[in-house]
């Protein structure tokens, strides 16, 4: 069982992005099973004004060898301005020996910060002695606590079972509370037995049991993909309005917003108040803020953990982390006139640990801007990034926020899926055979929306060769390419905008012979590996990035295709379609294609389906030992990338459609 820091921690690396080639990512049988957790009770008694008092007592079992480093470390951290921590026992028995862990092999101490900012935490670490292949641990321990913000008065958290990647059996958590409790349940195997009520002495109670054993650890890949619904959860709060809940941050955030601007800020209006569009004016108020704040964390108790700093010293310091450089933003937006509020959101690839209608808070650890302009379109805008983007960024789509609106009137808003239209790649290339395998290229890059974000300069803040290099890596190998030449381009210092990119190389290696010609490989989409490798036992999701559409024009210039025309192919399921063409072209042999990431992700449970099956049939169809083969016809002239006119016939428009 699993506290709320924790499972934010666990499940953030459950659900991480995969690149793996091989994605068996199935269920590990229980008898693989490092360790046996066999006993985790949490005892919660909770004060009206918030702060509680825990007593946790847990027991577990070694069984493997390779878990032997993890199992003898116990560590914990705690905020020593609002918690308290009192060990009680810590032992190992092997067989009928009972060994005492003595203060030696205990530390408690600050930790410094592993990122760029303060914080104000101390970790114990226990390091357990005698340990090995059938060892008992036994801790136990009584932790009393006070909220890290000034004036809330809310207890919230949240217990998981079977998150640890153990086997866990016989956990309980129980709650006494002054305030009535709320709370969100996550159960999808029905494993828990929950009981609430009200006692005698008027004080509110919950029970939560986990009755069988869970064991949801996955084998056969190193990251993962998937939502953290597997496993059962339950959030616990003494709250069920987020408005209300949140009150006490809504007027801070609104004390500090509402203040004068300060003089750099003020600065940053002037200039920006004549642009003369919205979108112009927000992109603007994003790059003076990323211009103006270095990013600096402040995650301190009391207060620094979730209230910005003073608008003046922000801009004084010229430090921040987001909560800071979110709330700068709004006072700025505000100034110029629009509907903007902080709002605060779990940033990482995880949309399912979000706020629910019991109010936990630790659902987020992030603060972004959310503004609704006169129209009523919503943006969701992310100073903290290094570039400004009005659209939505893949960390912080698809999941639910809660908006810190003025007067204390917060509330639940959804970030929306990107529409794949919007972020949109065009590649255009012009293959001229030279000698042997090799060819001239001369190719252009079409990139917008989201696609276009990687290319600004605070972005990549390299060498002008090295950017190059960047560039050159979306479409080929470059370790392949010499005498590579790319037309002036100009990369935006901070505002993301459409790029084009046009260069011509020598590519080495490109082409493979045969009796009948040479011959070129197709290669398949980036999804390929992934789908075909997914077995009946997989049970993570494939992750597919964020939406998008890709339009692929090849040209073999002066090449006659040998044999027969290969058959249009096209594939359309509810997360991915593509359409491809080969066809003789006026300038030689081309290939057409279109693929269209309409999802971010496939679930598991559409593993088994028709659409999936039919995915998997598809792509082995289209790309499973495919080549074009072909003759020249007459001595082709390379084209210069800057003049590149090879029309494909039929092809989709879009940045650098010719």
């Amino acid at each position: 069982m699993l506290t709320s820091e924790s499972l934010l921690v666990v499940v953030a690396l459950l659900i991480s992005i995969s690149f793996s080639t091989v994605s068996r990512a199935y269920l590990d049988p229980v008898q693989n099973t490092p360790v046996a957790i066999n006993g985790e009770i949490s005892n919660y008694d909770i004060k009206k004004d918030g702060s509680y008092t825990l007593h946790y007592d847990s027991t577990a079992t070694l069984l493997q060898e390779s878990a032997r480093q993890p199992f003898g470390v116990f560590q914990t951290q705690y905020q020593p301005q609002t918690e308290k921590v009192k060990l009680d026992t810590l032992t190992v028995t092997n067989g009928t020996t009972v060994t005492n862990v003595n203060s030696d092999y205990v530390e408690n101490k600050p930790i410094a910060s592993d990122g760029y900012g303060f914080q104000s935490a101390n970790q114990i670490t226990v390091n357990f002695p005698a340990v090995q292949v059938g060892s008992n641990r036994h801790v136990v321990l009584d932790q009393t606590s006070t909220p890290m913000t000034s004036g809330y008065s809310m207890f919230s958290t949240s217990v998981a079972f079977g998150l640890g990647q153990y086997y866990e059996k016989g956990a309980k958590a129980t709650f006494v509370s002054d305030a009535k409790i709320y709370t969100w349940v996550n159960d999808p195997e029905h494993l828990l037995k929950i009981d609430q009520g009200v006692l005698p002495n008027n004080r509110y109670y919950l029970n939560i049991e986990l009755t069988q054993p869970v064991y949801k650890a996955f084998a056969d890949e190193d990251h993962i993909t998937t939502n953290g619904a597997i496993v059962p959860w339950v959030d616990v709060s003494t709250s069920d309005n987020w408005g209300q809940s949140m009150e006490p941050y809504a007027s801070k955030y609104d004390q500090i917003i509402n203040s004068p601007l300060p003089a750099k800020f003020e600065a940053d209006y002037e200039s920006i108040k004549g642009l003369a569009t919205d979108e112009a004016k927000m992109s603007a108020v994003l790059a003076a803020v990323q211009k103006d704040v270095v990013y600096f964390g402040d995650w301190r108790a009391i207060d620094g953990g979730y209230i910005p700093h003073k608008l003046a010293d922000i801009a004084n310091n010229g430090k921040g982390d987001c909560k800071d450089m979110a709330t700068s933003s709004v006072a700025i937006l505000r100034k110029l006139g629009f509907d903007a509020h902080v709002a605060l959101i779990f940033r990482g690839a995880n949309p399912v640990i979000t706020p629910f209608p019991t109010s936990v808070v630790d659902s987020f650890n992030h603060a972004i801007v959310y503004l609704k302009t006169s129209g009523g379109t919503e943006y969701w805008l992310d100073p903290t990034n290094q570039q400004s983007f009005l659209g939505i960024n893949e960390d912080i789509m698809d999941r639910k926020s809660v908006v810190l609106a003025q007067g204390g009137k917060s509330f639940i808003a959804q970030t929306p899926v990107p529409n794949s239209v919007n972020n949109f790649a065009s590649i255009r290339m012009a293959f001229t055979p030279t000698t042997g395998k090799d060819a001239s290229v001369a190719a252009t890059i079409g990139l917008q929306g989201y696609l276009s974000v990687p290319f600004t300069t605070a972005n990549l803040g390299t060498s002008k060769n090295a950017t190059d290099t960047f560039i050159l890596s979306r479409i080929v190998d470059p370790s392949h390419a010499s005498n590579v030449k790319f037309a002036d381009y100009q990369l935006p210092a901070r505002i993301a905008q459409n790029q084009k990119f046009s260069v011509t190389f020598n590519y080495k290696d490109l082409f493979s012979a045969t009796s009948e010609g040479q011959s070129l490989s197709l290669s398949p989409p980036a999804l390929y590996n992934d789908v075909i490798g997914v077995s009946d036992q997989r049970a993570s999701d494939i992750y597919l990035g964020v939406p998008r559409t890709l339009t692929i024009g090849r040209v073999l210039v002066g090449q006659t295709i040998q044999g027969t025309v290969r058959p249009d192919c096209s594939i359309d399921t509810p997360w991915y379609a593509e359409s491809m063409t080969e066809r003789q072209g006026p300038n030689g042999v081309e290939e057409w294609i279109t693929e269209n990431y309409k999802t971010d992700h496939i679930p598991a449970s559409q593993f088994a389906s028709a659409d999936f099956v039919a995915l998997q049939n598809k792509l082995i169809d289209c790309f499973d030992s495919y080549g074009v083969i072909f003759k020249p016809t007459a001595p082709p002239t390379p084209p210069a990338a800057q003049n590149f006119t090879y029309t494909l016939q039929g092809g989709a428009g879009g940045p650098g459609a010719n």
